[in-house]
């Protein structure tokens, strides 16, 4: 899980280890829509999975600094390597869930890869604050 008070190097290193892992986190059928999966693929389905090239910890307010949580987000990374449709599907303290997700939706990846092309891959990331 990635520690949002390390090094945003660690976390780069570490949140493309866990792009391999998201799916075993949870059922991909139960975290996305139909019309999600049926446009999109599964990281271990791809030549090439996505590679993080921009990522930063999450911006937490004063009032919530301290506070300790995992929230878990879903989200697609398209074909260009931004990521859309971030949402929460699961989280220990809901106070984080705004934070978590808008952090995710400002990463960005070289997009995974199928015969070269980019393609749209669906992700599930732990955000772990503390």
């Amino acid at each position: 899980m990635i520690a949002m008070n390390r090094k945003p190097l660690v976390t780069l290193f570490l949140s493309g280890i866990l792009v391999f892992m998201s799916s075993a986190l949870f059922g991909q059928s139960e975290s996305f829509t139909e019309e999600e999966l049926a446009n999109s693929f599964s990281v271990k389905d791809v030549e090439s999975p996505p590679k993080p090239v921009k990522q930063s910890p999450p911006n937490v307010p004063g009032n919530l600094k301290g506070k300790a949580g995992t929230v878990h987000v879903a989200f697609i990374i398209d074909g260009s390597g931004k990521v859309t449709v971030a949402r929460v599907i699961k989280s220990t303290l809901d106070d984080l869930n705004e934070i978590a997700v808008n952090t995710v939706t400002k990463w960005e990846f070289e997009p995974a890869k199928i015969g070269g092309a980019g393609v749209s891959v669906r992700v599930i990331v732990p955000i772990r604050f503390s």
